[in-house]
């Protein structure tokens, strides 16, 4: 099937009812088949349903605090053939088996999807294949087989390093580091829905984004704008800042957007960097043409 049910008891009725939770965000289900799914209680409580394509929907799901919120986990030039939940500790952790493309050459691997319970930006695992190195600073770091020929980036000592090509199962750093993780990189991305401010009258009326202000927990980096075209990035460092590897930060910035009208009135963030990055609110300041 495509749709996706919750079930409780309610003591009102005295019986057992429940809701459509895809038509939420019916636009990731339709003319899709779910084929799998499985559900991670610890830590965000997640329902995890697996499309027929590859695709992966996820779901934060709060029931007692009315929370639904969806969103599509898509890996460039990967199939999720299939998942599993298991039990790790305090986390329960995720495991996919992916067919992907390395370097021309199709490879089907198991991958374990890192817990996420970072306090410094040294210990982040945003990256795709993604292998770890702990230990004496050095510039050479081997194991990569299973990204041989491909583009990488690098978290070293908590920077970010573009553009390395993995020879022979190993990279090399333009300085030495002794943390460093090493996977293919991508985007996350998030659009917030049209501005709906409930008034008949200003229906559609054209829109500009003034300024926002965006609420941020325990992040770094990432680009604002309009659209993924106008992006502008955040700043991570200061002229007071020292120069040590820039840490996670817990803080609220205010954004000045060019002058534009929209029909939407819609804002757009994109992380770009193997960094975490969770945003607590997002508040605008618009004017209605």
């Amino acid at each position: 099937g495509s749709r996706i049910r919750d079930i409780a008891y309610t003591f009102e009725t005295d019986s057992y009812t429940g809701s459509d939770l895809s038509i939420l965000a019916q636009h990731l289900f339709e003319g899709y088949t779910i084929t799998e799914m499985t559900y991670a209680q610890e830590p965000y409580s997640q329902v995890l349903a697996l499309r027929n394509d590859g695709h992966m929907m996820v779901c934060t799901y709060h029931r007692e605090h009315q929370v639904t919120a969806w969103y599509e986990w898509e890996i460039p030039n990967t199939t999720i053939k299939s998942m599993a939940v298991i039990s790790e500790g305090q986390q329960d952790v995720l495991y996919v088996g992916v067919e992907t493309t390395v370097n021309g050459s199709i490879e089907q691997y198991l991958l374990r999807l890192h817990e996420i319970n970072w306090q410094v930006a040294e210990d982040a695992r945003c990256l795709d294949l993604a292998a770890a190195y702990d230990g004496t600073a050095t510039t050479r770091i081997c194991g990569l087989r299973h990204l041989e020929g491909e583009t990488v980036t690098a978290l070293a000592d908590g920077n970010v390093v573009n553009n390395l090509t993995v020879t022979n199962g190993c990279v090399t750093l333009p300085y030495a580091a002794s943390k460093v993780s090493i996977g293919r990189g991508y985007n996350c991305d998030l659009q917030t829905l049209p501005i709906d401010l409930n008034e008949a009258a200003v229906r559609g009326d054209y829109k500009s984004v003034n300024t926002v202000v965006l609420s941020f927990l325990d992040s770094r980096g990432g680009w604002i704008g309009q659209d993924a075209s106008n992006l502008v990035e955040i700043k991570p460092r200061y002229d007071a800042d020292g120069y040590d590897s820039i840490q996670l930060r817990t803080y609220e910035k205010k954004f000045v957007f060019p002058p534009g009208w929209t029909e939407n009135g819609q804002i757009y963030f994109r992380q770009t960097d193997p960094l975490p990055v969770t945003i607590l609110a997002i508040s605008p300041e618009v004017s209605i043409g």
